[in-house]
């Protein structure tokens, strides 16, 4: 049902490895005849991202139990002020970062109410695969750490969570199937677009910091680990920390054991086998089984340890703090630093939804060579469309589409 020949023409492929959400392409098929001549809803799709950000930001807040307005607006700024968040606006799929925030807030309504709303965990895990399998992945971790959190309590509710759970894997792995998403071969990569240790902690484009490209510098890829927390993070973790104590930071762990291993995993799954911290290489710890290439950027699954410790830490530092007002005082500054430090990424974000692309081929004389032809063959071939030729490229390649020319690259 995704597959296509009208790219990588003769052999084609399925779009589900081409990020084009399977989840929006499939029922704009259906109106294809009607929809206006070289539609694409990808500004369409970031536009719901951006707009869903906050609102999944207070939804897992207040499925940790906070319910109060301070708290709510404060981790909605955060959230949408997130640094990893902002540099995703260049991938409509890798966007949706509130699917995980949803997950998170899955999470504890699970471990709350055992099995809590049954259809929400088998709709967050079938639809975020269908938008982009990576975050279909780190959905999963947080909801199969709700059972195990129940088991290690020894709860019976575990049972009802359990099967809510699988019951999404195994819609998921049966939609899957159906639609293909296994036509293709994963390439490698693993260890290559990690994360670098320092990366939650390098501001790199901080508006408060200049700093040098240091753990850049030895591998052009490894701004797909980029996890830069901010400066509004790192207050309300350690207001969080210092309200907690160890004790209760002991118990705490004890509390929620499944997803502290669902975090562990994604870390180290995010720092790959090929360890970086900072400038320095540490230590390669040599081929990995391939099945691991299927998450070959996996500096990405970093993320919900990210939005978890925002999420924890904002419930954390209203319920137990001593003053409210003092407790309240420390989000806002949190969230007004995080908005600070973030303002250079926001007006990047905003010229790009602003900007045309550029068009270095006069689109008139382009669109009347196109439509002569049912085929178009581009050389070199592209690869993921960031090659110095690439806004040629993409210019060609929508006229192709717009005319349903065949394309021998994608």
């Amino acid at each position: 049902m995704l597959w296509t020949t009208k790219l990588d023409w003769p052999r084609g492929l399925s779009i589900a490895m081409t990020d084009s959400i399977p989840l929006v392409a499939l029922p704009l098929k259906l109106f294809a005849g009607v929809l206006p001549p070289r539609f694409s809803a990808i500004e369409l799709w970031l536009v719901l991202a951006y707009m869903a950000q906050p609102v999944a930001a207070v939804f897992a807040l207040r499925s940790a139990g906070e319910r109060r307005l301070v708290p709510a607006v404060a981790v909605a700024a955060i959230a949408i002020s997130m640094p990893a968040f902002l540099l995703r606006q260049g991938h409509s799929a890798l966007s949706s970062h509130f699917l995980i925030l949803l997950a998170i807030g899955s999470y504890f309504r699970m471990v709350t109410a055992g099995a809590g709303r049954r259809w929400l965990p088998p709709a967050l895990q079938l639809g975020s695969f269908l938008i982009h399998p990576y975050l279909s992945f780190m959905v999963a971790g947080m909801l199969a750490a709700a059972p195990v959190s129940l088991l290690c309590r020894r709860d019976r509710r575990w049972r009802g969570a359990a099967c809510v759970v699988a019951g999404g894997l195994a819609l998921t792995a049966a939609t899957t199937a159906l639609l293909g998403y296994g036509a293709e071969a994963p390439s490698g990569g693993f260890g290559v677009y990690s994360m670098n240790v320092m990366s939650p902690t390098h501001p790199k484009f901080s508006e408060f910091f200049a700093v040098p490209d240091t753990i850049w510098g030895r591998s052009p890829w490894a701004w797909e680990g980029y996890q830069y927390l901010g400066v509004g993070m790192f207050v309300i973790i350690a207001g969080a920390a210092v309200t907690l104590g160890l004790s209760g930071l002991w118990r705490l762990l004890r509390r929620h054991v499944g997803l502290v291993a669902a975090c562990l995993v994604l870390s180290a799954l995010a720092v790959s086998n090929v360890v970086r911290v900072g400038d320095w290489f540490v230590v390669d710890f040599g081929p990995v089984p391939s099945f691991l290439n299927q998450l070959r950027i996996s500096g990405r699954l970093f993320w919900p340890v990210a939005y978890l410790l925002l999420i924890g830490s904002v419930a954390l530092i209203m319920g137990r703090a001593r003053s409210v007002v003092l407790a309240a005082c420390i989000l806002l500054l949190g969230a007004v630093l995080q908005v600070a430090e973030t303002h250079g990424m926001r007006v990047a974000v905003d010229a790009n939804f602003r900007r045309r692309n550029t068009e270095p081929i006069d689109p008139a004389r382009l669109a009347d060579l196109v439509a002569h032809h049912a085929h178009v063959t581009v050389l070199p071939t592209e690869g993921c469309g960031l090659e110095p030729h690439a806004p040629a490229f993409l210019q060609i390649a929508l006229a192709a589409s717009g005319q349903g020319a065949t394309l021998n690259t994608m």
